[in-house]
């Protein structure tokens, strides 16, 4: 008898150029190896991060996640969604998901619409502990004062080295970039003397003591928006563990 598992379908409900959360509907559905239901859910080579986890590469490997784990993901709501890139069909969404354990999972989401349906093309989840905290979002704001500061210094080694973790991951195309060293080739155009940028958030999700999800819109010589999980080091520094501005 092959192995089942449980996965939630998400029919997202858009009204407009409504910018606000929406709810998410989610029922759970029995689905079997073959794929077919998660291929309503995701992209053919999406990208599933699941905390500091190995990384999920394309819906073979999340398939694969789904039959083993067996995660028993419940509800889904919504708790912001934003239009990033209209013309590519591109949007940010944060979701909130229960589970049949009673966990409360945070995902943040990069859809992707085509002519049919919309798929993810990238998640990023961690367990959620409801935790609320005005000096987390303080340090948060310094660290991203410092960011700008080494951008708009053109130090992209000092910028990286400091403000990136060691195994820090860049998601702007495919492969995923990842690491330091990677990242610093990566984003080299800022050591040009004409390049200047501002991030300016939009919403900062504090998920737990350890995660914050960050959302936000670039000025300057990029004016797209962008996504930041900063993640606190064990030095007690913050730090962008995922970064993407696709």
């Amino acid at each position: 008898m092959r192995k089942r598992i449980y996965l939630m379908f998400l029919t997202l409900l858009i009204v407009g150029c409504k910018n606000n959360a929406e709810t998410t509907e989610a029922m759970a559905q029995v689905i079997s190896s073959d794929q077919n239901t998660l291929e309503n859910v995701y992209s053919p080579d999406a990208i599933k991060i699941i905390d500091s986890k190995p990384v999920l590469n394309g819906l073979g490997e999340i398939s694969e996640y789904y039959k083993n784990e067996n995660p028993n993901l419940m509800l889904a709501e919504s708790r912001f969604r934003l239009g990033a890139n209209e013309s590519r069909g591109i949007f940010y969404e944060i979701l909130e998901v229960k589970t049949s354990k009673s966990e409360t999972l945070l995902q943040l989401v990069i859809w992707q619409e085509n002519e049919v349906k919309e798929l993810k093309v990238c998640e990023f989840e961690v367990v959620s502990e409801n935790f609320k905290s005005n000096v987390l979002r303080s340090e948060i704001d310094k660290r991203r004062d410092l960011w700008m500061s080494y951008c708009n210094a053109h130090d992209v080694e000092a910028l990286v080295n400091e403000v990136y973790s060691a195994n820090t991951m860049y998601y702007n195309h495919r492969p995923l970039v990842q690491g330091r060293e990677a990242l610093i080739k990566e984003y080299g155009y800022m050591n040009s003397p004409n390049y200047s940028l501002e991030l300016n958030p939009i919403i900062i999700e504090v998920v737990n003591k350890e995660t914050v999800f960050e959302i936000g819109q670039c000025k300057g010589s990029y004016n797209g928006k962008y996504i930041l999980v900063w993640k606190k080091d064990p030095d007690g520094q913050w730090r962008i563990f995922f970064d993407s501005n696709i």
